[in-house]
C-alpha cells in the first residue's frame, strides 16, 4: 500500500515536471478527448508574497467556450487562462460548471506583464436557467479562473501585478 503511495506520487511529480519546462511544445499535454492543453505559469505579486500558478489556457473559441466545465476537482495552485485577443468585458457563466470559482480579470499593461482590474469571488455552479452572467467592471485582455476563495486566502488584490 506505502508503495504504491509513493509510486503514484512520483508518476504524478515525473508527469509535473514534464509539462513545465521552458519551451511552448513541452508545455502541451492531452486531454481525455485528445484536445491539446498547453500549461503556463502564472506568477501573481501581492504586497506580501509571489503566488505562483499553474494554469491550463484556453486560447481557442471551442478551448475558451469549454473552459472548466464538467469538471469535479481542480488541483490547489492551478487554474485556466482565457487569452482574448483584444481588451473587453467577456462575460463568464457558470453553466455545466461543478466547481465554485474565482474570475480575476487582467489587463495587459503594455510591458509584458498584466494588471489585476478586478476579481469576482466564489462564482457559484449555475443550478437552473437562466444563469449569472459574470462580467468585470473594466475591460480585460485575459481571464484566470482559480478555486474559489483562492484570491481571498492569497490576499489578491485589484491594482496586483502578474507575470505569465
Amino acid at each position: 500500500m506505502k508503495r504504491d503511495i509513493i509510486l503514484c506520487f512520483l508518476i504524478v511529480s515525473i508527469s509535473f515536471i514534464a509539462v513545465s519546462g521552458c519551451c511552448p511544445e513541452c508545455n502541451k499535454q492531452k486531454t481525455e478527448n485528445s484536445q491539446e492543453i498547453t500549461q503556463s505559469r502564472v506568477v501573481i505579486i501581492t504586497e506580501e508574497q509571489e503566488v505562483i500558478i499553474n494554469a491550463e489556457t484556453a486560447d481557442t473559441d471551442e478551448e475558451r467556450k469549454t473552459g472548466l466545465m464538467n469538471r469535479t476537482y481542480l488541483p490547489e495552485d492551478s487554474g485556466m487562462l482565457f487569452v482574448f485577443g483584444e481588451s473587453g468585458k467577456y462575460g463568464f457563466w457558470m453553466k455545466n460548471t461543478l466547481i465554485s470559482l474565482d474570475m480575476i480579470f487582467l489587463k495587459d499593461d503594455e510591458s509584458s506583464n498584466y494588471t489585476i482590474v478586478d476579481i469576482i469571488e466564489n462564482a457559484q455552479p449555475c443550478v437552473s436557467e437562466p444563469c449569472e452572467v459574470y462580467k468585470p467592471v473594466q475591460e480585460a485582455d485575459i481571464v484566470l479562473e482559480v478555486n474559489a476563495g483562492f484570491a481571498a486566502e492569497k490576499n489578491i488584490k485589484t491594482g496586483d501585478r502578474v507575470m505569465i
